[in-house]
């Protein structure tokens, strides 16, 4: 309610005040219980880039690294909303309030389809396909405009990284110095399946569709960063995750 931003637009320095937004029922609300320390940055960034929890925080600046970004350089900052709580903080930006480049990464949670019994079955897609993206992320796309962009692979960050060969290998040896067990049964899974999709697919279940005992995807993630910190892993980022840090960074996405 006291904040004042001023924003330099390039060609002017803008006012905004955050009080002026109008959000949804209980989303002003939510906003004031999530804006602690970390969050409460958003105010005061250049640039943002919006992601659902940890795993995804661990890995962005590494797989930004990977792709020839230097987020710090770029002063962006990056925010989790721990969860699915874009529609709190997107309001605060755009067009019609802090006029800053802004990404928001989220997972496509491919809507399920249904086979010919009528059992409903999760989508793992492969590269080149077209999915019907979740209500959820939808409901976030139409917030878009020049300054807000939302980006989404084809289901979740840790299968769009499954899809390529070199991000599977990295991700059985961060796999295997958390749980060496579980590691050594997920790698013969995906060495006899048949195709990137198909590998991508047992790689995935092996880990977060397990029938207990999922691997949690925060500790999966630091672990991953930092096998994916060494220079020579051979890495590849997800080309909406390259999109999405050019679009915060301002810059073209570097070819892949």
């Amino acid at each position: 309610d006291c904040l004042t931003c001023l924003v330099d637009t390039g060609t002017a320095v803008e006012t905004f005040f955050p009080r002026t937004i109008e959000f949804a029922a209980g989303k002003r609300e939510k906003l004031k219980r999530y804006l602690d320390v970390t969050r409460a940055e958003l105010f005061f960034a250049r640039r943002v880039i919006f992601v659902e929890g940890a795993a995804e925080l661990m890995l962005m600046n590494v797989l930004a690294s990977r792709a020839g970004f230097d987020l710090r350089k770029c002063a962006v900052s990056l925010i989790s909303v721990e969860g699915l709580n874009f529609d709190s903080f997107l309001p605060l930006f755009g067009e019609g309030a802090l006029k800053i480049p802004v990404a928001l990464i989220t997972d496509a949670d491919p809507a399920q389809e249904q086979d010919g019994d009528g059992i409903s079955q999760a989508l793992y897609p492969v590269m080149g396909d077209v999915v019907t993206v979740s209500a959820n992320t939808a409901k976030m796309k139409e917030r878009e405009d020049a300054y807000v962009k939302v980006f989404h692979g084809l289901k979740t960050l840790e299968y769009d990284l499954a899809l390529h060969a070199d991000n599977r290998a990295a991700m059985l040896v961060a796999l295997k110095e958390l749980h060496p067990r579980i590691g050594d049964a997920v790698e013969a899974m995906v060495a006899a399946a048949d195709g990137e999709a198909a590998k991508a697919k047992a790689l995935f279940i092996g880990m977060f569709e397990r029938a207990q005992n999922n691997v949690q995807k925060g500790r999966f993630g630091q672990s991953l960063a930092e096998v994916l910190a060494n220079p020579e892993t051979p890495c590849v980022a997800p080309e909406y995750i390259r999109d999405a840090i050019a679009h915060a960074c301002q810059f073209e996405a570097p070819a892949e």
